[in-house]
C-alpha cells in the first residue's frame, strides 16, 4: 500500500470511528428519537470497523490512541445535530471501545 492510500484509508476510518460514537452518543440522549436507521448505522460502523482492525491489525493503535479526540468531535456534532449544549455530554467518553465494537444486536431493537 502506498503512503497516500494508506493515509485515505485511515481518515475514512476514523470518520467511521466518529460516526458510530455519533450515532452512540444521540442513542443514550435522544430516547425518543430513536430510529431503524440509528440501530442500523450503530451496527453497520462497527461491522466496518471491526472488518478494518481484522483486515488492518496495524490499525488498532491508532484507533486507542485517538478514541477521546473522535469522541470529542463526535460531541460536537452531536450537539449541532440535537441542538443540545455541549455540556449536557460528560467530557469524557461514557463508551469503552468495546462499546463501540462488540455491538450486541439486542440493544438496538426499539421499544
Amino acid at each position: 500500500m502506498n503512503k497516500e492510500f494508506t493515509l485515505l484509508y485511515v481518515r475514512r476510518k476514523t470518520f467511521i470511528f466518529k460516526k458510530n460514537l455519533n450515532k452512540n452518543i444521540k442513542w443514550n440522549y435522544q430516547p425518543g428519537k430513536r430510529s431503524p436507521s440509528w440501530s442500523y448505522s450503530i451496527i453497520e460502523h462497527s461491522r466496518r470497523l471491526n472488518k478494518a482492525l481484522k483486515n488492518s491489525p496495524s490499525l488498532k493503535p491508532y484507533f486507542d490512541a485517538v478514541f477521546d479526540e473522535c469522541y470529542n468531535e463526535a460531541c460536537k456534532v452531536a450537539a449541532v445535530e440535537t441542538q443540545l449544549p455541549l455540556t449536557t455530554f460528560p467530557e469524557s467518553s461514557p463508551f469503552t471501545k468495546s462499546d463501540v465494537l462488540d455491538v450486541n444486536i439486542d440493544d438496538y431493537f426499539i421499544e
